[in-house]
């Protein structure tokens, strides 16, 4: 029978784990030289708050250090080189001293909890920061303006006059037209056209009280837009709905829709909507940003950068009715972004074919992309005054767009097809880690995006 120790082996078990016990519980014990000041500042090193020192002691960068009396600063050490009105040696007596943190009362450098309490720029996670840094333009604040801008009237991105900076993306892509100011307002109606993209760029507040209409007008399109593709003449189909968010819609009798394209916040370029397929297509809605470099954008008002009608269907030569266009892409970025008002990038319609036989007369356009977050853009109507040959809707919401008629014979006519409905575009937030944007009560067509996330500095 084979020799056991029952009770040596429980000591030893019963010791192991008594071990273990004290060995978790000397983990968990807060550390007494630790400290903390605030609730930002105990959050940002992980102690719980009431976490102060003793007697005799002042934390100071999160340690417990004794408490130096003072006649001068040179009495101070290093650690406290402050000597405040009551003669105690301190680590500061105003924020400008604490790098990228703020002088609480105690004066201790602690971590921010306000925008308010940073001597320049904003409160991020508690840290004081300068600047965002903006998606698709990452130098744009380095250096701040001279002066406010009032937006009014008509701002053309091709009179290189306008722009504070033109800046190339590349061949093949429109160039981005950037207005830098100490603050920029619109409050009456601001019209947006020319070849270039526009970026508004502040360095402290951008409200939007007016309108700023980016949008595509039948063939013209929008600011920044490349995708320009008059298809060739048909006088068999109609033309085909730009794609974007969505697939447009196809043309009557045809399958040729634009695609949807990937989310554009994973391009590194930025640029509009695109046009449909047809001679006279709807063009794409425009490409709008607008940027806070260390405070705010407020838009109480209306922004569109709606996509293009299709154009009419012709009867000499005979062609059917053209697709209608994207909407566009607007870009939101600031420390703060609250959106009151409303944002549209709604698909154009699709034109209507026109009637050759027995009465010969052209179709009707599809209408623009429109300012609403339920009613989508009308296709041409029929020249009959019924749904023959009618173009297809815009996308409107999370509402995709329709196809266009597919036309027939009827009263001795002939009625061609019409195109189809564009597609709507992006609405796309960027704020710093840890702040969302306010957009409760924001109308919107389509939805934004998921809020990304901007680098600050």
């Amino acid at each position: 029978m084979p020799f056991v120790r029952p009770f040596r082996y429980r000591s030893r078990m019963k010791s192991v784990a008594l071990l273990v016990l004290l060995f978790a519980s000397a983990c968990t014990k807060k550390n007494p030289e630790a400290c903390c000041t605030t609730e930002a500042d105990c959050a940002s090193i992980g102690l719980p708050i009431g976490s102060d020192c003793g007697d005799g002691l002042t934390c100071i960068g999160n340690r417990c250090v004794a408490t130096t009396t003072c006649q001068a600063p040179s009495d101070c050490p290093s650690a406290t080189p402050q000597c405040n009105p009551e003669g105690t040696c301190v680590e500061c007596l105003e924020t400008s001293e604490c790098g990228n943190q703020v002088c609480g009362d105690s004066g201790q450098c602690v971590a921010c909890l306000e925008n308010e309490e940073c001597d320049a720029g904003f409160c991020s996670e508690g840290t004081c920061r300068t600047t965002i840094i903006p998606k698709y333009l990452p130098s744009v604040c380095d250096a701040e303006a001279s002066a406010d801008l009032q937006l009014s009237s008509t701002v053309d991105t091709s009179d290189g006059t306008v722009c504070t900076q033109i800046l190339s993306q590349g061949v093949g892509l429109p160039d981005v037209c950037v207005v830098h100011a100490k603050t920029i307002v619109a409050n009456g109606t601001v019209n947006v056209i020319g070849s270039r993209a526009l970026a508004l760029v502040a360095d402290h507040e951008i409200s939007v009280a007016g309108t700023i209409d980016a949008g595509a007008k039948l063939s013209v399109p929008g600011p920044g837009v490349t995708a320009i593709s008059g298809g060739a003449a048909s006088p068999t189909v109609g033309g085909g709905g730009a794609g974007s968010q969505t697939a447009g819609a196809d043309g009557g009798l045809a399958t040729n829709a634009g695609v949807a394209i990937s989310d554009p916040a994973a391009l590194p370029t930025f640029s509009g909507g695109s046009s449909g397929t047809g001679i006279g297509a709807g063009a794409g809605g425009g490409a709008l940003m607008l940027i806070s470099c260390r405070s705010s954008v407020s838009i109480m008002g209306t922004v569109d950068v709606g996509g293009g009608g299709g154009g009419a269907g012709t009867t000499s030569p005979v062609r059917n009715g053209g697709g209608g266009g994207s909407g566009g892409y607007i870009v939101i970025q600031g420390v703060v972004v609250e959106v009151t008002g409303a944002l549209f990038a709604n698909g154009g319609g699709g034109g209507s074919g026109p009637a050759t036989g027995g009465a010969t007369q052209a179709g009707n356009p599809g209408a623009n992309g429109t300012a609403s977050s339920t009613d989508s853009a009308a296709g041409g109507d029929s020249v009959l005054g019924n749904a023959v040959g009618r173009g297809g809707r815009g996308g409107v919401a999370t509402t995709s767009p329709t196809k266009g008629d597919d036309g027939r014979s009827q009263a001795g006519n002939t009625i061609g097809p019409g195109g189809g409905g564009g597609s709507v575009g992006f609405l796309q937030t960027y704020t710093p880690s840890g702040v969302a944007p306010k957009l409760e009560t924001a109308v919107t067509s389509p939805p934004f995006q998921p809020n990304l996330e901007l680098s600050t500095k």
